[in-house]
């Protein structure tokens, strides 16, 4: 009887520290969060969002923004809606999916566009520091000017890039990265260039990249100074 109280005690407190994890995971996650709407917007991007909530409890984490905004530079980013999810058990894969519309304006050129979808979902998995995939997936999305009124740029069925890992390429004592891209689009129509129903791929491969995600911010901010 008093293994099983014992035992009972165990599982209540395991519970207990890992509910408190979490809370403090969450809160982390919120400051983080109130820390990029901080930002400048030149040397470090500026996150906003109209809302932002963090559920997932217990195993992952859910990060939940509404009408969210990024700006960076002259160029500004808006969409309805972001949603972000990572496992505690997995944490160097994150799931990020989007709600449509989402704007696009460059106050340099003045150009504005906005980009409607059916879906459109993102996957990145690091390893280490180092990216091993990024994925883009944007099902039925269309891109129209919107300086005067909607003037279809583009519009696809289905559009996808990766980003993958070389490891052949990477040169760890040089803190260099190679990464490969693959690019699809099907039935693509693009009225300006006279494109209707085309199916585009691109293969290419990236070498000397930083290995290490952390300093991608650190350098572009100090390239656009």
């Amino acid at each position: 009887m008093k293994r099983i109280i014992i035992l009972g005690i165990v599982v209540v407190l395991v519970v207990v520290a890992w509910t408190g994890a979490w809370f403090w995971g969450a809160g982390f996650i919120t400051e983080q969060v109130k820390a990029l709407a901080l930002e400048d917007g030149v040397t470090e991007p500026k996150v906003t969002c109209g809302s932002f909530g963090v559920g997932g409890y217990p195993f992952g984490f859910d990060l939940t923004c509404a009408n969210a905004t990024v700006a960076y530079g002259d160029v500004t980013v808006a969409a309805s809606g972001l949603k972000a999810s990572v496992e505690v058990y997995n944490p160097t894969f994150v799931l990020v999916f989007a709600q449509s519309p989402v704007s696009i304006a460059d106050a340099f050129t003045g150009s504005q566009s906005r980009v409607d979808f059916e879906s459109a979902q993102a996957s990145a998995r690091l390893n280490g520091w180092r990216i091993g995939r990024v994925s883009l997936v944007v099902e039925k999305p269309v891109w129209n000017d919107t300086v005067l009124e909607d003037r279809l740029i583009a519009k696809a069925t289905h559009a996808e890039a990766h980003l993958l890992d070389l490891p052949d390429d990477h040169d760890a004592k040089a803190g260099l990265a190679g990464l490969g891209q693959y690019v699809q689009i099907e039935a693509l129509n693009a009225p300006g260039f006279e494109i209707n129903a085309a199916r585009a791929t691109l293969e290419s491969t990236v070498d000397k990249l930083p290995d290490d995600v952390r300093s991608y911010g650190r350098r572009l901010g100090a390239a656009m100074c």
